[in-house]
């Protein structure tokens, strides 16, 4: 997977991925679920190509921070689905 770093500067981050809606709209839903965020979102450059530019703004709390946060969370919420996949 690359992650490419399009524009930062603190409150705001724009970042291209090459992934698919699947990644990108479950990271972008866990994202929003934070207080300081006012927009988490993403769009597909090029409907034949699978890039996709996720943009995440906030009131004041550095963007890099509430993305790290955002795929930890993710990555928990995954993991319980597993267990409890697992477990029934």
């Amino acid at each position: 997977m690359k992650v490419e770093i399009l524009e930062y500067n603190g409150p705001e981050i724009k970042i291209k991925v090459d992934e698919n809606h699947t990644l990108c709209n479950l990271l972008v839903d866990e994202i929003r679920r934070d207080k300081a965020v006012v927009v988490s979102t993403y769009k597909r450059e090029h409907p034949l190509k699978n890039e996709f530019i996720i943009l995440i703004k906030t009131r004041a709390k550095d963007t890099k921070k509430v993305l790290k946060e955002g795929i930890e969370r993710t990555i928990e919420r995954l993991n319980e689905f597993l267990k409890a996949f697992e477990s029934s």
